[in-house]
């Protein structure tokens, strides 16, 4: 309880220092929700910085290109044309680092510039903090605010998926509220998408139970434990129509590649090397609309890559590079493109360098 109040607390520092417009030099973000911790980091990054001079003043920094000493001149670097700099560490491990890399990122942590703000955002990697290493861990702890972005409580989300609801002139009753948290996983990224869709698919003030089924595709957890309801009252009919409708969530279309309009809901794109470079252009543009219409992060996964995939995407300037997944070890042999090459489309538009 008490570890629970003191991340509530840092949390409403947190607001209180946006509130404000009285910003902190070095933040850690972390946490399952997170719909929060974009939602936070983006108004930090609002505050900070303006279009005309973002260029200048913004540096992101992952583990495609991240090194300490590109990490110092970041921090150091003055403002152009503005009063702050804005520094983003994405997804490193600081606590895997060797002796002395350690201690200058102690000496940058203790030293952050009043002009700039670095956070530390951990999303696909765990923050886990080696207490072991005191002399990190106490310039962390005494120079960073350290905030903790959390899977909500049910009274929680009820209350916050009632709110969205309303902004889009709707009501929704809170046992519909409870079903359709349950059936999306109960993370605020999912229902945010969700309560989208429904919205725009209900045609009365009223959202009802039809409403949301006829949109929403429920988590595979979310059906097993429909499933085991069902049965365990005896509704054995209405458990296999739950089966039956499970299975006809995996959906197949056949049509052009370079004509297919991706929805908004998609957020993950598989290709097993499926054409030439030619259609994968007309591909990668239509993917881009739908970026740029409904801003996601989006992960495009390429197993067995041609050369020429590779150098097509290398180009996309909207398109990270994120990871590689060796493959080599699942068929015997050496080949060089048994791999899975892994590119992203940030969260927010803007977010490239």
């Amino acid at each position: 309880m008490a570890k629970k109040q003191m991340e509530e607390s840092k949390l409403q520092d947190l607001k209180s220092q946006i509130r404000s417009k009285e910003i902190g030099r070095l933040y850690v973000f972390h946490g399952d929700e997170k719909f929060l911790l974009h939602h936070y980091f983006s108004q930090i990054r609002k505050q900070l910085l303006d279009e005309l001079t973002e260029s200048f003043n913004y540096h992101k920094l992952t583990k495609e290109n991240f090194d300490l000493y590109t990490l110092a001149d970041a921090v150091e670097s003055l403002p152009m044309m503005a009063e702050s700099t804005f520094v983003w560490v994405d997804d490193i491990d600081i606590f895997k680092f060797p002796d002395t890399d350690r201690a200058k990122l102690q000496e940058i942590f203790s030293d952050v510039p009043d002009y700039c703000t670095l956070v530390m955002t951990f999303e696909t990697v765990s923050w886990k903090p080696d207490k072991k290493m005191k002399k990190l861990w106490d310039a962390i702890q005494s120079n960073a605010k350290i905030v903790e972005f959390p899977k909500q409580s049910q009274r929680a989300l009820i209350d916050w998926v009632g709110r969205r609801f309303a902004a889009d002139g709707k009501r929704i009753s809170n046992d519909l509220c409870s079903y359709l948290i349950d059936i999306t996983g109960g993370t605020m990224t999912a229902l945010s998408g969700e309560i989208a869709k429904i919205s725009a698919y209900s045609g009365a003030d009223a959202i009802t139970r039809s409403d949301i089924d006829a949109v929403t595709e429920p988590v595979m957890d979310a059906v097993v434990f429909q499933m085991t309801d069902l049965l365990s009252q005896g509704s054995y009919g209405a458990a296999l129509e739950n089966q039956r409708r499970a299975k006809a969530d995996a959906q197949f279309r056949l049509a052009r590649a370079e004509e297919y309009e991706v929805p908004p809901c998609v957020n993950r794109c598989y290709f097993f090397n499926p054409f030439s470079v030619e259609i994968l252009q007309k591909v990668m543009a239509r993917i881009i609309e739908s970026w740029y219409a409904d801003p996601r992060e989006i992960l495009l996964f390429f197993y067995y890559p041609s050369d020429d995939f590779m150098a097509f995407l290398m180009t996309v300037d909207e398109l990270d590079f994120y990871d590689e997944i060796d493959c080599s070890d699942l068929f015997e042999g050496n080949g060089a493109r048994e791999r899975i090459m892994i590119f992203r489309f940030p969260y927010y538009i803007g977010d490239k360098e």
